[in-house]
């Protein structure tokens, strides 16, 4: 009887605990993560500046963070509509990672506005950022001849 019950029993709560697992990693995807872009979210940012700080320890100015905003994108949304707004984000999304590489941290936390931490400022990637962006230079010739 007992083995019957749980040859009944074990295929259900396998399926099930699967299930949950999924729902567990879709739902701290979606809980951490821009659906958009694939950039990590205002929350995940948070968390890992934290980290980061806690890191440094007595060295806290070896990070930095630098925001970006996209001045003028509600005109693009306005004038060229959103599909067209959302593939800029996606593009700007995608150089700023690729210019930025793995060492640092890309978020999009807001609407056009995106969070770059470098967790060492002594690094390459985070003077290349830096340099990049002075003069809120944000790859406007390079974005308008890809849409």
């Amino acid at each position: 009887g007992l083995a019957l019950l749980w040859a009944v029993l074990f295929p259900i709560v396998s399926r099930a605990s699967r299930r949950l697992r999924r729902q567990s990693r879709e739902n701290y995807v979606l809980a951490h993560y821009d659906t958009l872009t694939g950039l990590p979210n205002r929350t995940l940012f948070r968390e890992r500046v934290a980290r980061t700080l806690g890191r440094a320890g007595s060295e806290p100015d070896s990070v930095a963070v630098l925001l970006l905003d996209l001045d003028g994108f509600k005109e693009i949304n306005n004038t060229l509509g959103n599909p067209t707004g959302d593939r800029v984000l996606c593009e700007v999304a995608e150089r700023l990672r690729m210019q930025l590489g793995t060492e640092t941290l890309v978020a999009r936390i807001g609407p056009d506005e995106y969070a770059i931490l470098c967790p060492r400022t002594g690094g390459a990637s985070c003077a290349s950022a830096t340099n990049s962006f002075h003069g809120r230079r944000v790859f406007a010739a390079a974005i308008s001849s890809r849409l």
